[in-house]
């Protein structure tokens, strides 16, 4: 692996924790994505499908969220032809229980200051 190829992984480590954390904060809790999350989970009908009922749990979960994003962002470096080895089942697993890890923690974190400065 040459020197550029060495500098990107280690930024792609850098950033995967907050890459993971902020895409799940918008997927389950923002605002600009209110409409289509309530769409997708089934808010307002009257029977939602086992589905809907299962998107609205995930959704609902910073740790849960986390792990489907981490999953996807965890084959990133293997699109992008940096580490061969992310392509692997194991890798995307690993990857997937560390952006639930990270996901959850960094959540932690922010509730507990948001608790602090009240």
């Amino acid at each position: 692996m040459n020197d550029d190829r060495l500098l990107l992984a280690a930024a792609l480590l850098l950033a995967f924790p907050w890459a993971v954390y902020g895409t799940a904060g918008l997927l389950s809790f923002s605002r600009i994505l209110a409409r289509p999350r309530a769409w997708a989970c089934g808010e307002g009908r009257e029977a939602p499908n086992a589905v809907r009922r299962f998107l609205a749990a995930m959704l609902s979960c910073m740790f849960c969220t986390g792990v489907w994003v981490g999953g996807v962002y965890g084959t990133l470096p293997a699109a992008l032809g940096i580490l061969s080895w992310s392509r692997t089942p194991l890798a995307v697993l690993l990857s997937a229980m560390a952006g639930a890890a990270c996901s959850y923690l960094l959540d932690l974190v922010a509730r507990r200051l948001e608790a602090g400065l009240e």
